[in-house]
């Protein structure tokens, strides 16, 4: 697993306004994801220059929230859904799955890293 990535999209989850996370956690990832790309912290953190684009060819099925693309080379690095799994294995070998809420237990899923948004302490932490 790429722990760069985890760290970048940890950052950006900790930076979100918890009141847009819990009304629309996806829009509200994107926008500090933009934030903190146009201060190029993903090129700081060795993970080059990134882009938040669909699939051109997706498979049937349900679709990942966001599919994170790297430019050089140009490669899907990760997959991001918000309290799904079912998606993200179809795309990437690097899904990950996002819990927004209070204290929630997660159930361990086989390959895919998980993270926890906790609303109430805003803070997002690997687990």
């Amino acid at each position: 697993m790429n722990d760069a990535f985890l760290d970048f999209a940890i950052e950006a989850l900790n930076v979100m306004h918890p009141r847009f996370a819990a009304a629309n956690p996806v829009h509200e990832f994107y926008h500090q994801f933009r934030r903190l790309w146009d201060k190029a912290l993903p090129v700081q953190m060795g993970l080059g220059h990134l882009v938040i684009q669909p699939e051109p060819n997706p498979p049937p099925g349900p679709a990942p929230d966001l599919l994170v693309w790297q430019l050089e080379p140009e490669r899907r690095l990760a997959a991001v859904s918000f309290n799904t799994v079912e998606p993200l294995v179809a795309y990437v070998d690097y899904p990950v799955r996002v819990f927004i809420g209070y204290g929630i237990e997660l159930p361990p899923t086989a390959g895919i890293a998980r993270i926890h948004y906790d609303v109430e302490r805003r803070t997002a932490n690997r687990v």
